[in-house]
């Protein structure tokens, strides 16, 4: 393995050493890390598509019009909780690693750091190829239901779907993180997940 075991000196880190540290866990497990993009990905592409939808006038648009929104909500909800799962599993398969960065001396502001850099450094592109998504989502549905309904793409939504994803990935990777800085470091290092 890569890690270099250094001193941890009164907070003071290089970026080289965190960035080091998490391009090398980026890189052990490549498929993981192209799988948690992607999940990020579909969850913007997703809130994207259904906040554009608007239904064409006729007599069933109320009822697409309010069966949209509730799918648009319980979709929202239902992506970031398996987002946040995502992450939560994620990071608590890695009590170890964080165990062994304890055991060197690193206080939980680095550990944070080093995972919340490792989640944007995931999130951050996976919505951005969500909003490409959203374009070929956009296609496909103006070319099977153009009749039923219009298909808008808002970039005022971006930020929005982006956060929602971000956040999401954020919230699953702090909460488990939390737990392992807290609990003490022998009881972290010895559990077996």
């Amino acid at each position: 393995n890569a890690l270099i075991v250094r001193r941890f000196h009164s907070g003071r880190y290089t970026a080289v050493l965190s960035n080091n540290l998490v391009v090398a866990h980026l890189r052990q497990s490549p498929l993981r890390t192209c799988i948690r993009v992607l999940t990020i990905a579909a969850q913007v592409a997703m809130i994207l598509t259904l906040f554009g939808i608007s239904p064409k006038e006729g007599n069933v648009a109320p009822i697409i019009a309010g069966t949209l929104i509730a799918a648009t909500t319980v979709i929202t909800l239902v992506s970031s909780i398996l987002v946040a799962v995502g992450w939560y599993s994620t990071v608590s398969e890695r009590m170890q690693e964080i165990g062994i960065l304890r055991f060197l001396g690193a206080p939980a502001t680095y550990i944070f750091s080093l995972l919340l850099l490792e989640t944007l450094l995931i999130a951050i592109p996976g919505a951005t190829i969500g909003i490409a998504l959203t374009y070929a989502a956009r296609w496909v549905m103006m070319f099977f239901l153009s009749d039923f309904v219009t298909q808008n793409i808002e970039s005022t939504w971006w930020p929005l779907a982006g956060a929602i994803s971000i956040g999401s990935a954020l919230l699953g990777t702090i909460v488990p993180a939390w737990r392992a800085v807290k609990q003490e470091v022998i009881k972290v290092l010895s559990c077996e997940e």
